[in-house]
C-alpha cells in the first residue's frame, strides 16, 4: 500500500502527500539548519524518523477514515489519533542503547508536536521513560533501509568542556538546538503542502547585510555633516571603535559607552559589519525593557526608511498590531529575518524552553551578532543559566555576543565568581576616558526629603525630571504637585518600577496638567507614547 503524510480536505488520496516526500523535505530542511553548528548527519536522521509511525496500518487507516474513505485495512480501522512520533524516538533508542546518541536523537523525535519531555514524569504527564516503554502500533511497513543504524560520527559536532555538569549542560542545549531543527524543518515542510498561499507570503526578499551595513553608514555620516564639539568627537571615536573591532574574530565583546555616546546606532554598526565579515545571518539586538525595545525598533526603522518592513522584526509581548504584515507574523515564529529586536524574556526563555513554538527559532540564533543592550539589568538570580547559554552560543554555536551597557557588571570569570564567562574583549580602548569626556551631569546628595519639601524644591524649577522607587510614589507626587506646587514649564515624574512594567494610567487628564506630566509603563503602548511625544515637543 501506498503510505502518506498529509491529506488535503475533500480530495482523494490520489492527491495527498506521499510519506517518502515528505520525510525527505524535512531531512533536507532539518540537516541544512543543523550544519550551522556542524551536526547535519544528525539533522538528517531526525528528519527521516521523526514521522517513522506513520508507516503503520493503523495511523493510515485513520488518515482514510478521517477523510471520509474507506480505510481497505481489516482490524485496523479506527476513527481514534494515532501516536506516530514515538515509533522513531524507540527505534533510536533501541539502535543506539546507552550511547547519547539515542537519548539526544528520541528527545527530539518523542516531542516535535508535544515538546520536549522531561525524563521521568510524576505529574501523570508522558516522560520520556514512559513513551520509549509505550506499546505502539507496528511500523512494519517503513522500508528496511529506514530502520537501519545511520552511520554518524564518532565524536559530537560540538566541543565539549571539562567538569561532568558542564557536559551535561552542553548536551542539553545542543539537544534543544536539534529539536528546534526538527521542529522548524518540519512545520516549513508541512505549510509548504498544507497551506502554500502561506509559504509564500513567508519568502521575501530582503537585502543583504552588507547593504544594510552601507545604508547604515550613509545615515550615520548624514548625522554627523556639521557637527562639531566634545560630544559629536566623542561619539565618532564610539563609532570607529565599533568598525575597527568589528574585523576581529567571532566571541564575546564588551561596548561600555556612557549615556548620549551613540551606543545604539554605533552597536549596530558594530553587528553589520563584523556579520557581513564573517559570513553571518543576522544581527539579534536584545533589550530588558519593552518601552527601550519599542524605541530601539523605530530607530532602525528611521535608519533603514526605503526598505521593507520586513527586514526588521520586532518581537515583544506589546508589538503594534498596526505595524504587523501576514509575512512578519510568520517570521516571528522563526526569526528568519536579518534584524531582529527582541526582549531579553524572550530571547533567553526560549534557550531554556520546553515548547515547539518557543523553540522552533532557536537555530537561528546560530551564527548571529546578538547584542545585549543594558546587560546589567540581568536578574542576579538567573546569571548562573543566563551566562552559561551566553558562553555556550559563543563556544559552539558561532555566535558573537556584545554585552553592551554604561555600567559595564563584573561578569568575567574568577575564582570567586566561577559562573562568569572568558575571554571578553572591550571595544572601547579607553572607557573611562570616555566617561570623563562625556560628563554632562553634576551630581549632588540633597538628604532625605518629605513628599511636601520635595514639592517645594521641585516647584522652583522651570524643568525637572523627578524619578521615584515606586508607581504609587510618583502618582501621589503628580497630584500633590497638580493641585498643589505648579511648576513654570514642561515637567515629568516618572518610578523606577516603571523599567518593567506596561498598563495604563488615566488620572489627572491622562497624566498631565498645566505642563506637568505622569510618566508610566503602566501605561498602555499608544498611550506611553503619546506622551513622549508632546514631552519631546515641548522641550523642543
Amino acid at each position: 500500500m501506498r503510505h502518506y503524510a498529509h491529506t488535503i480536505q475533500d480530495q482523494p488520496p490520489e492527491v495527498w502527500e506521499p510519506l517518502e516526500d515528505h520525510l525527505q523535505l524535512v531531512a533536507q530542511y532539518c540537516s541544512g539548519f543543523a550544519d550551522a553548528f556542524h551536526a547535519k548527519d544528525f539533522g538528517k536522521v531526525l528528519g527521516m524518523w521523526h514521522d517513522l509511525g506513520k508507516y503503520s496500518k493503523e495511523f493510515q487507516a485513520y488518515l482514510h477514515l478521517e477523510n471520509g474513505f474507506e480505510a481497505h485495512l481489516e482490524n485496523v480501522a479506527t476513527s481514534k489519533r494515532v501516536d506516530h512520533s514515538t515509533a522513531g524516538a524507540q527505534l533510536a533508542n533501541r539502535l543506539f542503547g546507552n550511547h547519547p546518541y539515542g537519548r539526544i536523537l528520541a528527545y527530539c523525535i518523542a516531542g516535535h508536536h508535544s515538546g520536549l519531555a522531561d525524563s521521568m514524569s510524576t505529574s501523570g504527564a508522558s516522560g520520556l521513560d514512559q513513551r520509549l516503554t509505550k506499546k505502539i502500533a507496528d511500523v512494519c511497513g517503513a522500508p528496511v533501509a529506514l530502520q537501519q543504524k545511520p552511520d554518524l560520527p564518532a565524536e559530537p559536532p560540538i566541543a565539549l568542556g571539562g567538569d561532568a555538569a558542564l557536559v551535561c549542560f552542553q548536551l542539553s542545549f545542543l539537544t534543544r538546538m536539534l529539536f528546534s531543527c526538527l521542529v522548524d524543518a518540519d512545520y516549513l515542510a508541512t505549510e509548504a503542502f498544507v497551506s502554500p498561499t502561506t509559504a509564500v507570503e513567508r519568502k521575501v526578499d530582503l537585502p543583504s547585510l552588507a547593504v544594510l551595513r552601507k545604508k547604515l553608514d550613509q545615515h550615520l555620516q548624514q548625522l554627523s555633516d556639521g557637527k562639531n564639539g566634545t560630544v559629536a568627537e566623542a561619539r565618532a571615536e564610539v563609532l570607529n571603535a565599533c568598525r575597527d573591532s568589528s574585523s576581529q574574530s567571532r566571541g564575546l565583546y564588551s561596548l561600555t559607552v556612557p549615556t548620549g555616546g551613540g551606543k545604539t546606532l554605533s552597536s549596530l554598526a558594530f553587528g553589520l559589519a563584523h556579520a557581513e565579515i564573517q559570513a553571518m545571518e543576522r544581527v539579534i539586538y536584545a533589550i530588558p525593557f519593552t518601552s527601550i525595545v519599542e524605541q530601539t525598533a523605530n530607530v532602525f526603522r528611521s535608519v533603514f526608511t526605503d526598505v521593507s518592513d520586513e527586514m526588521i522584526l520586532e518581537h515583544h509581548c506589546n508589538t503594534d498590531p498596526d505595524r504587523e504584515t501576514p509575512t512578519t507574523r510568520l517570521v516571528t515564529q522563526n526569526w528568519d529575518a536579518p534584524i531582529v529586536v527582541t526582549t531579553n524574556l524572550q530571547l533567553f526563555e526560549s534557550l531554556f524552553a520546553a515548547r515547539t513554538s518557543s523553540c522552533r527559532k532557536l537555530h537561528n540564533i546560530c551564527n548571529s551578532v546578538i547584542i545585549l543592550d543594558e546587560v546589567q539589568a540581568i536578574p542576579v538570580d538567573l546569571l548562573q543559566p543566563v551566562l552559561a547559554a551566553i558562553q555556550e552560543l559563543v563556544r559552539n554555536y558561532g555566535c558573537t555576543v556584545v554585552l553592551c551597557t554604561a555600567t559595564q557588571p563584573a561578569f568575567n570569570r574568577s575564582d570567586d565568581f566561577r559562573i562568569g564567562l572568558t575571554n571578553i574583549t572591550e571595544i572601547i580602548p579607553n572607557p573611562s576616558k570616555l566617561f570623563e569626556r562625556l560628563k554632562r551631569v553634576q551630581i549632588s546628595h540633597i538628604g532625605k526629603q518629605t513628599d511636601e519639601e520635595l514639592c517645594r524644591r521641585l516647584a522652583t524649577h522651570d524643568q525637572f525630571l523627578c524619578i521615584v522607587n515606586t508607581r504609587a510614589h510618583a502618582a501621589k507626587l503628580f497630584d500633590r504637585l497638580t493641585h498643589g506646587h505648579r511648576p513654570c514649564s514642561s515637567s515629568t515624574l516618572q518610578s523606577e518600577e516603571d523599567m518593567t512594567f506596561s498598563h495604563g494610567l488615566n488620572e489627572c487628564d491622562q497624566g498631565e496638567a498645566d505642563g506637568l506630566f505622569h510618566l508610566s509603563t503602566l501605561m498602555c503602548g499608544q498611550h506611553r507614547k503619546r506622551v513622549l511625544d508632546t514631552i519631546r515637543q515641548r522641550l523642543r
